[in-house]
């Protein structure tokens, strides 16, 4: 009889064991699995929404105290949100700064990079800038409006109606207008040339 007893416990115990892989620990393998898909569609989903913020001809308007404004626009612009800040990547761009005497300073370049928190601008790749008679062409631009200046850096080339010359930078003051030229090595010159 205590033998009997002892095979309907194990049996019970076995049966039980049983019961609960099956109805519980399967449960949660098919569960993770189920996570595992969702998973996925939410990753498909985040490519597609990143596909979905690439905007053709975008374009952008501040005005600033003093009747000064700033536009950039793009034919195409792939929005980003980068630390609490929206990052708009853009190709073959046109932006222009007018200032409080309505003189416009025209930058062109074939990509740019434009921070819709502070305005902040970086312009890459066949940048040409042009104000009243005068055209600089360099590799980089970038426009800093905390600080009110545009800095010109790498190849630069002057064009003026008198002059041309050639630098590794050129620093714009925005309020001023006064210009600063700079070679970044010390045994340089900066080129220049009279057309007269």
């Amino acid at each position: 009889m205590k033998r009997l007893v002892q095979i309907f416990l194990l049996s019970l115990i076995i049966f039980i064991c049983i019961y609960f892989y099956k109805n519980y620990l399967k449960k949660e393998t098919k569960t993770k699995n189920n996570v595992n898909d969702e998973t996925l569609i939410i990753d498909n989903n985040t490519d597609q929404k990143n596909q979905n913020n690439l905007i053709e001809n975008l374009s952008y308007n501040v005005k600033f105290f003093g009747n000064k404004r700033y536009m950039i626009n793009a034919q195409k612009s792939e929005i980003l949100n980068l630390d609490n800040s929206e990052i708009v990547k853009m190709d073959f761009v046109i932006a222009e700064y007018v200032d409080e005497e309505k003189s416009p300073i025209t930058i062109k370049s074939n990509q740019a990079t434009y921070n819709s928190t502070n305005y902040n601008s970086r312009f890459t790749n066949n940048v040409k800038i042009t104000y009243l008679n005068h055209l600089i062409e360099a590799e980089n631009v970038y426009i800093d409006f905390k600080n009110n200046i545009i800095l010109i850096k790498d190849n630069v080339e002057y064009k003026g109606p008198l002059v041309s010359m050639k630098s590794d930078g050129i620093k714009i003051d925005l309020t001023t207008k006064n210009m600063s030229i700079f070679m970044d090595k010390k045994f340089e010159n900066i080129i220049l040339e009279s057309k007269k």
